[in-house]
């Protein structure tokens, strides 16, 4: 479905350069409407369906006079100006994709969602990482995983769902909205396609695709299983990702079973010191009591191990734990990021292709 915008400014010469940038890179998504005069803009608008409208500051428009399908925002100058005259505002000067992103955006505000969360079989491959030992650089091998993915050739997003995740740290991308937007839209039941068509970023150094942090941790850990799985869910059919990476606490719960469970392949990083074999040792044993009391839960096939920071002098392998073992990196040094690129070198996650 094509969004169909009207635009209304008095000046010819940015209509024409707004519809030649947007036109080139969205003709398939957007079907524009350009506009000099209120009058004929209103009177066309009565007349055809118009998903969204755009109006220049130098007008004042009577909000009572735009349709209720349609949502409306200000086309202004100024770039930090989020709102004026107590409606939402997009700036002019900004690249087209932010443009779009903007468009989007206060367009799934004003639709309901029309999936209602069904789903067709999903294309994307999705990876959770998620471990009970603690300090073993699970964040980092997950991104470094995303790294290595988008590196051959394959559209990968990084998706943090840590409680006090901070995935702008690490990575950076274009774009104002994020996950307090997309649990938004997920709690209230809007279009929440179009809304994580405005929020998903791309970083600009290794090519992977995520969505920035919460403005606060209370968003995240308002977001509960349900909606976890919705997201996952979701993502998996836009765009057509071929490999979500999904960085989650690790719980042993049945709300955080639910959330595995949607996944293809699962990863615990471990660092094969005494006390990190010791937890995963004692997950395995639990887990597998749990899935002898439930049939349903299937979890144990899915996990895979990868050891991290291995110090070859009190490091060791598990043994006899029917867990797939994808292989150990050493330790490195340097920055986080400077660590994660060498760490997206490793071929331990051709086991995951």
């Amino acid at each position: 479905m094509k969004i169909k915008i009207a635009v209304l400014d008095k000046d010819e010469i940015f209509l024409k350069r707004l519809y030649t940038s947007l036109e080139t890179r969205y003709k398939d998504k957007l079907e524009m409407l350009l506009f000099t005069d209120e009058t004929t803009m209103l009177k066309s608008m009565k007349e055809d369906r118009v998903d969204v409208l755009l109006a220049s500051e130098d007008f004042e428009i009577d909000t009572k006079s735009i349709p209720t399908r349609t949502a409306f925002a200000y086309f202004v100058s100024d770039k930090d100006v989020v709102t004026y005259l107590e409606q939402p505002a997009i700036s002019k000067f900004q690249k087209a994709e932010l443009i779009y992103k903007d468009i989007v955006n206060i367009f799934s505000e004003k639709t309901e969602d029309t999936s209602q969360y069904k789903y067709s079989d999903k294309d994307s491959q999705i990876i959770i990482f998620s471990s009970p030992c603690g300090g073993t650089g699970t964040t980092s091998v997950a991104i470094a995983c995303a790294i290595n993915f988008a590196r051959e050739g394959f559209r990968t997003l990084y998706l943090n769902l840590e409680s006090f995740g901070a995935a702008d740290i690490l990575l950076s991308g274009e774009g104002k909205y994020g996950m307090s937007d997309v649990i938004y839209a997920i709690k209230r039941k809007s279009n929440l396609d179009m809304k994580l068509e405005s929020c998903i970023k791309q970083d600009s150094n290794s090519g992977i695709y995520f969505i920035s942090s919460t403005g606060h941790a209370l968003d995240m850990i308002s977001m509960g299983k349900e909606e976890k799985i919705v997201l996952i869910k979701e993502l998996s059919k836009v765009d057509k990702f071929d490999y979500i990476i999904v960085d989650m606490d690790f719980g042993f719960d049945k709300d955080t079973f639910d959330v595995y469970s949607v996944a293809d392949n699962l990863v615990m990083v471990n660092d094969g010191s005494l006390i990190a074999n010791s937890k995963v040792s004692r997950m395995y044993g639990a887990l597998c009591i749990k899935e002898e009391e439930d049939a349903s839960l299937r979890l144990i096939h899915k996990l895979n191990i990868i050891y991290n920071k291995v110090d070859n002098g009190t490091g060791g392998v598990l043994q006899d734990i029917n867990i797939k073992e994808l292989g150990g990196i050493g330790k490195y040094k340097g920055s986080v990021l400077q660590i994660i690129r060498e760490l997206s070198k490793s071929d331990i996650y051709n086991g995951l292709r």
